[in-house]
């Protein structure tokens, strides 16, 4: 095994033990939380996963289980709030997108959803495999390879090795490629232009009391902002209609303290 290569495996081992201390730090709270669950405790429940929330241990998991408790106890806003959240990390989660669409049944009058782009989905799915600090990790890694690669055997004429720069651009490239994926994953997990309506409001035209209605839109309903005027918001419906509302009626779907605990 070469220098480089046992460099890398420090690393990589480095890497896995911050995944597995992440994961440990909040075993207990989450197995009483589960306890209390079982129990038929949810509000106890609840008020340990949102605690894990707000002391930075978010996560697909927890978000997927608050939801769950939040639609036992009948608040079918408040558990598509946090199915929405627990999408962030695990785009393509089949169990989290299931229980949205049976929340949405229980929506009066809901909006049929538009269907996503088939390569939007496939994006998001790739880049919810990992969190954006471990893509940054490993973009870092490959930056900190080549770097110490180039030092080792000093390259200075690369047009007489040309494996050799070949090497080069591979490692630069996976870098970039790398950092590019935790930027894009960071974007996707924490966006701000998504809420959720929380009482039931006026879809109108114009940012105006005064403005004709479109429709009533009913708690429940997942839109996305483009702009906001005074206490209106502008946004788009799942069936990609457009209208204004206003702010009060909407819960921004925010993902709160997420930190390095395993999704």
């Amino acid at each position: 095994m070469t220098q480089e290569f046992r460099f890398v495996h420090v690393l990589v081992c480095i890497l896995c033990c911050l995944m597995f201390i992440g994961d440990v730090s909040a075993n207990n709270p989450k197995e009483e939380a589960a306890i209390l669950f079982q129990q038929k405790q949810y509000k106890e429940a609840l008020d340990i996963w949102y605690g894990l929330v707000q002391s930075g241990n978010a996560g697909a998991g927890i978000y997927y289980n608050i939801g769950v408790s939040e639609s036992i106890l009948g608040q079918t806003p408040k558990a598509i709030l946090a199915f929405e959240k627990a999408l962030r990390f695990k785009s393509s989660d089949k169990k989290i997108l299931e229980a949205i669409e049976l929340e949405r049944k229980k929506i009066e009058n809901a909006v049929i959803p538009v269907p996503s782009f088939f390569l939007s989905k496939w994006i998001r799915s790739a880049l919810s495999l990992l969190r954006p600090g471990y893509w940054a990790m490993i973009g870092l890694i490959n930056f900190i390879v080549l770097l110490f690669w180039m030092i080792r055997f000093k390259l200075m004429l690369l047009n007489k090795r040309n494996a050799r720069a070949r090497q080069v651009v591979l490692l630069f490239t996976a870098g970039v490629f790398f950092l590019l994926c935790a930027w894009l994953s960071y974007r996707q997990i924490y966006r701000k232009d998504e809420a959720i309506v929380v009482t039931e409001c006026i879809f109108r035209q114009a940012p105006s009391d005064d403005s004709p209605s479109l429709r009533t839109i009913y708690p429940g309903e997942k839109v996305i902002m483009s702009d906001q005027i005074g206490d209106w918001y502008q946004v788009r419906l799942l069936n990609l209609d457009e209208g204004w509302v206003k702010s009060e009626s909407l819960e921004l779907i925010i993902v709160d303290g997420a930190g390095p605990g395993k999704q």
